[in-house]
């Protein structure tokens, strides 16, 4: 496929020396792989699908964003009738499901199969874009597709300080930035082949298709994302791409794989070890840290292999046209991150955009050498397998369960999550078996990932004169007892 960067937009058409080669590799019960005719002929297809099922322009779509081949389609044949994309995450429970449409009146769901509980609720609302969709309609030549970097392209939903999820909206203009400076530093290429490693529906698993797409490159999406299923796509596939969190990484530096020929591995989602690094280079994987979140389109910072020996706990340097400052320091020079660049957002859905093209990022470090370090990720955000999660949505839940008098939810350092969920818990009289009560409790209305680890019953929350929770105190008791 030939894609064009003009002035104004990013165009793509076909390419007949092209459309036979392999780019989609995956395994559905059988090996099988997509060339770009294969695929651009079902993005057509499913685009006049979307049409015939009243999907207009300029509309947001909500969809079920799976790891599969169906949902790479889905993005596609709603750009193609300028339509935006408002990816969900598949695994989320109907009542986290439910706060997301009733806040943005969505009418309409793309999915590629049905969704748990969410069926009875939604279901008069779903637009399948499954095999059925796409393998026997009749597949009319592709047409070419042009965005304009005005419009908006795609809208990913992250946690911040409120329990409320936010959805940012990005335009084409910014995520074509962040590719085109990812591709200045590291050379992207149609030869490339890229491991899908991270969910679709977060802005690392997203930029890895779209930095795949805009440069020809070949993507590996493997069954699930379990570590047998990663294993098992590297050494079949042998990707020489991979963006991984830490969690992951520190099982496939454990599992003593043969690191790929020229590998690069783009390793963030939160506080990582400087050991994991150090042991990933000695095994030759070549890990670039990075840092940025779903507001600046990815990475906005790197540390190469070369710069770790001299900043091992660093986030790196600033990209080429980025610049990050550090504002309200205190007498450590430490202060909160801002960020100015290209690749920022445009807004939060529902929200007016922005008027500067500055992002606060509400996480506190300082520059050295104009290098970057991170003292704390965003005020009592956890980030645990390079997900964000708000304590204040679980401590909510929580106290809705009338076990528990009062409650505190937070993240302690763990060397494979990055961070550990842990809730210290004042119990509600004598309760008996509290702990498996409250993790029960807890499934009907949180998703796996937030559901706390541990729970950490005590008599009083340590707290100041003015009220205010003591969480060092917190943090070093709970340290104190594993």
């Amino acid at each position: 496929m030939k894609v064009e960067f003009n002035s104004d937009c990013i165009k793509f058409s076909p390419s007949p020396e092209t459309l036979q080669n392999s780019i989609l590799f995956f395994d559905n019960g059988r090996q099988s792989k997509f060339s770009w005719a294969d695929f651009l002929r079902r993005v057509e297809s499913l685009s006049h699908h979307f049409i015939l099922n009243g999907i207009k322009h300029n509309e947001y779509i909500p969809v079920f964003a799976h790891n599969d081949i169906y949902s790479i389609l889905s993005l596609l044949a709603l750009w193609k009738i300028k339509s935006i994309p408002v990816l969900i995450n598949p695994s989320l429970t109907l009542v986290e499901t439910e706060k997301i449409f009733n806040q943005f009146s969505f009418k309409k769901i793309v999915t590629t199969s049905l969704v748990s509980e969410i069926n009875k609720n939604y279901e008069d609302f779903f637009i399948f874009s499954d095999s059925s969709q796409t393998e026997n309609m009749n597949m009319g030549a592709f047409s070419e597709i042009e965005f304009s970097y005005k419009d908006d392209a795609i809208v990913i939903f992250t946690s911040g300080s409120s329990s409320t999820p936010k959805g940012v909206v990005h335009k084409f203009h910014s995520l074509v930035k962040s590719f085109l400076l990812g591709k200045d530093f590291f050379n992207y290429s149609s030869d490339d082949r890229w491991l899908l490693s991270l969910p679709i529906y977060h802005i690392g698993g997203f930029s890895i298709f779209f930095r795949a797409l805009l440069s020809n490159a070949q993507i590996v999406i493997p069954p699930s994302l379990s570590y047998d299923d990663l294993m098992e796509q590297i050494e079949k596939y042998e990707p020489n791409f991979f963006s991984f969190v830490s969690a992951q990484f520190k099982k496939i530096i454990e599992s003593n794989i043969q690191a790929p020929k020229d590998n690069r591995v783009l390793l963030g989602g939160g506080r990582i070890d400087s050991n994991l690094i150090e042991e990933g280079i000695k095994k030759g994987w070549n890990i670039y840290k990075v840092y940025g979140s779903s507001e600046t389109a990815a990475f906005v910072t790197i540390l190469t292999p070369d710069n770790f020996n001299n900043y091992p706990t660093s986030a790196g340097k600033a990209l080429t046209n980025i610049s990050i400052t550090i504002e309200n320091k205190d007498e450590n020079n430490i202060g909160e991150i801002v960020i100015n660049s290209p690749t920022l957002f445009d807004r939060y859905i529902n929200q007016l955009p922005h008027t500067k093209n500055l992002f606060n990022t509400e996480d506190f470090g300082y520059l050295k050498d104009d290098f970057l370090f991170i003292e704390n990720r965003r005020t009592n955000l956890i980030v645990s397998g390079g997900k964000n999660i708000n304590p204040q949505e679980i401590e909510d839940v929580l106290i809705k369960s009338e076990l528990v008098n009062e409650v505190v939810v937070l993240g302690i350092e763990d060397i494979a999550w990055g961070e550990k969920v842990i809730a210290v818990v004042v119990p509600k009289g004598n309760e008996l078996n509290i702990e498996n009560r409250l993790r029960t409790f807890s499934k009907k209305y949180l998703s796996s990932y937030k559901i706390p680890k541990m729970f950490l019953l005590v008599k009083d929350i340590p707290k100041t004169s003015l009220g205010k929770i003591k969480y060092e105190e917190l943090k070093n008791l709970i340290i104190s007892l594993h």
